[in-house]
């Protein structure tokens, strides 16, 4: 069984109780023997989990008095590394039910909602930008260099004129979110910018692999990308390859590459 991520959804306080009843139900019949004290009730959970295959555990605000939360409860709660994934896939639910006296002398239910889930790799990535008019060329290049050695997706400039008619340049990177604070230290460092604005975009890739092929002069990297219907391929030389056999054998770039193509054209294999 893969690795599961467990999702505590409950905004009025969560016990012990709750967490092992709606474990039960997400294991499916999965007995543990009965216990009152809270540190067994917290080893009867962590069995449940460790048979659930559980290595993390995610939830809703917890921290409430508007409802029971005991120490196993809280203990659970503790536990927590964040709020739930923004992407991922609902494997199975369980319920744990609660009841709790109210100041009316009535008494009122309190569920708690487990969900095993796994959690998706979103293609979102983030598009980081600054408007700079005061930095030598030399200085823009080398940044660009140090941006993509440090796994932006993308970087470029474009030509903008900014207040007082002052020509500039908008310099943007794309990287995933992992990367943001590694760009933002090579912006700070090496550029005169005093401020970068940042935000969510999203991205439509074709599916990719990579293939070679064998020329007279050497090896050539192919780039093929699956297009949505699913049977054809567009494939791309790579271009450090072909510039590298074009230099060592003074032939014309576009005739190195033509050539790498049609074999490229030649390979049947595609994508599983």
């Amino acid at each position: 069984m893969s690795k599961n991520t467990l999702y505590l959804e409950c905004y009025e306080g969560i016990t012990g109780k709750m967490v092992l009843e709606a474990l039960k139900e997400l294991a499916g019949g999965v007995e543990a023997e009965e216990g009152s004290m809270q540190g067994e009730i917290l080893t009867q959970i962590d069995s449940l989990m460790e048979t659930l295959q559980i290595e993390k555990i995610t939830a809703s605000p917890v921290w409430s008095d508007k409802g029971p939360t005991d120490a196993a409860g809280l203990a659970i709660a503790a536990r927590s590394c964040g709020e739930r994934p923004e992407r991922f896939i609902v494997k199975k639910v369980g319920l744990g039910k609660s009841y709790v006296n109210l100041s009316n002398g009535t008494r009122a239910i309190r569920t708690l909602r487990a969900m095993l889930i796994e959690e998706e790799q979103g293609s979102d990535l983030w598009m980081l930008e600054s408007n700079i008019d005061d930095c030598s060329g030399e200085i823009m290049g080398y940044t660009l260099e140090l941006l993509f050695d440090a796994g932006a997706r993308d970087a470029f400039f474009t030509p903008i004129f900014m207040k007082k008619n002052r020509p500039a340049y908008k310099l943007s990177v794309l990287c995933t979110e992992d990367r943001i604070r590694a760009i933002d230290e090579i912006l700070f460092r090496e550029t005169t910018t005093i401020g970068i604005r940042r935000y969510r975009v999203e991205r439509e890739a074709l599916k990719r692999r990579f293939f070679e092929v064998e020329l007279p002069d050497g090896t050539v990297r192919i780039k093929a990308c699956q297009l949505p219907d699913g049977a054809t391929e567009k494939r791309y030389p790579e271009y450090e390859d072909i510039k590298k056999i074009a230099r060592e054998t003074g032939r014309s770039y576009r005739e190195v590459y033509e050539e790498a193509k049609t074999e490229a054209e030649k390979v049947s294999d595609g994508f599983a």
